[in-house]
């Protein structure tokens, strides 16, 4: 809870504590109206994981961390409204990006320690980490796609091309935002009604036929 959430939550909390004081500060200073095309854009990005769409075996000690940090966010994107709107001082928004694994040195340290069977349900099981690598986008590809979704002014950005992950996403999204007209989420949403009882027997009969656990 420390490394993954602990640190998101107190990151936020200093960062809109000192932007607020700031507005503050701002406001008072202002003899005039203040012009919304005057607003100052304030953005926090949480980076969580495509772990809290599903109970994967194997990961029990980083998911429910994760799972925290997609909640916070969703509550801070609701609050950080009483903040902003017409007049304001700032425009503030929250996001949240939602990737799966990538290639880094954290990355293939994990790889050391990971369950067997997580790592097969991942298909990482791999001989080198020249060829895990191959596998799995860069960490470069993985923040350039999280900064464009930013700038699109996005909510939850699932990374582009990841299927997998836009999947999950419908399937668990609950009370989190829509994507556009919320029509392609619906959908995906029912698809998933069928995929998820063959998932998670997947995952059961994974798990009763593991042995290195």
């Amino acid at each position: 809870m420390r490394n993954n959430y602990l640190t998101a939550a107190f990151a936020a909390q200093t960062m809109l504590k000192l932007w607020l004081e700031d507005d503050a500060k701002k406001r008072m200073s202002l003899s005039n109206g203040f012009k919304p095309s005057e607003q100052r854009k304030r953005r926090i990005v949480f980076i969580c994981s495509t772990a809290v769409f599903v109970g994967l075996p194997g990961y029990d000690a980083y998911t429910p961390a994760k799972a925290a940090v997609r909640a916070l966010a969703d509550i801070l994107r609701s609050e950080v409204y009483q903040y902003s709107g017409p007049g304001a001082i700032s425009d503030y928004k929250i996001h949240c990006a939602f990737p799966s694994n990538f290639g880094s040195a954290a990355f293939l340290e994990e790889q050391k320690h990971k369950p067997v069977m997580t790592c097969r349900f991942e298909g990482t099981l791999v001989e080198s980490e020249e060829e895990l690598l191959k596998r799995v986008p860069t960490a470069r590809y993985v923040a350039e796609r999280i900064v464009h979704g930013v700038e699109q002014g996005k909510d939850f950005v699932i990374l582009d091309g990841s299927a997998v992950s836009e999947l999950l996403y419908a399937g668990m999204r609950g009370p989190s935002p829509a994507r556009g007209l919320g029509l392609v989420d619906f959908f995906a949403s029912l698809a998933m009604l069928a995929v998820w009882p063959w998932l998670r027997r997947r995952l059961d009969r994974l798990c009763a036929g593991n042995k290195d656990i």
